[in-house]
């Protein structure tokens, strides 16, 4: 096992027992495509429905992030099939090892309270012959009457006001926490220059106690593949 860029990795390396076994079929490409099928089998039915049920408890919140991890399958020769683990949300990476969170640009993290953590209606599209509404989160550059107050302990916070013609918002609202009356002022995100996250996700740790599983299976498919040979 290696983590790499694109996340955590199983190859056949290391297992003795698989590469015994590989020795004694001459078609690598067929028992790499057997592999291939048996390590998918065990990603799609086992592997990922349980790493996003556990990460979604490590994690928290709403789900979002957890629901981004992957177990993938890639390869169909016996030295190219590989299974990985990754996600492609941004942050998964500091989840997993801890680090420091700074702003890629401007001079702070915009936050979002549950005010606005939620999806808003963006520009409508059309797609496969359908007219659909695109979705994305809201950020600070889409409110409306909107001003940055300092609390007594120094945190930076951008507020909302409620307008009754504000229609832009007006849905988001109410999906939200329900109905905001006019001129209500509502705290919308908590301005940071850094966040630092501990490590919480530990793949690491969970992943190796799957391989001997793993490793039976792929067994079991080899040793079927050898009667057939």
């Amino acid at each position: 096992m290696a983590l790499r860029s694109t996340g955590l990795h199983v190859n056949l390396e290391g297992f003795e027992d698989l590469k015994e076994a590989v020795e004694r079929l001459s078609d690598k490409e067929k028992l790499g495509r057997a592999i291939n099928r048996v390590w998918h089998k065990e990603a799609k039915t086992r592997l990922q429905p349980y790493l996003r049920k556990k990460m979604k408890h490590r994690l928290g919140g709403k789900g979002t992030l957890a629901r981004s991890y992957t177990v993938g399958v890639r390869g169909n020769t016996v030295n190219t099939v590989m299974m990985e683990v990754y996600s492609r949300a941004a942050p998964s990476g500091p989840h997993e090892d801890g680090g420091v969170i700074t702003p890629k640009s401007g001079g702070y993290l915009a936050i979002p309270t549950d005010n606005a953590s939620g999806l808003v209606r963006g520009k409508r599209i059309t797609t496969g012959g359908k007219s659909l509404n695109t979705k994305k989160r809201l950020t600070p550059r889409m409110l409306k009457n909107s001003f940055v107050k300092t609390s007594k302990k120094g945190v930076k916070i951008i507020f909302q006001r409620v307008e009754a013609g504000d229609k832009k918002l007006k849905k988001y609202f109410m999906k939200a926490r329900g109905s905001y009356p006019a001129g209500q002022i509502v705290p919308m995100f908590i301005l940071l220059k850094k966040v630092t996250l501990r490590p919480r996700t530990n793949i690491r740790g969970y992943f190796p106690r799957e391989i001997p599983r793993i490793a039976d299976k792929t067994l079991e498919a080899i040793e079927r593949l050898w009667g057939k040979a």
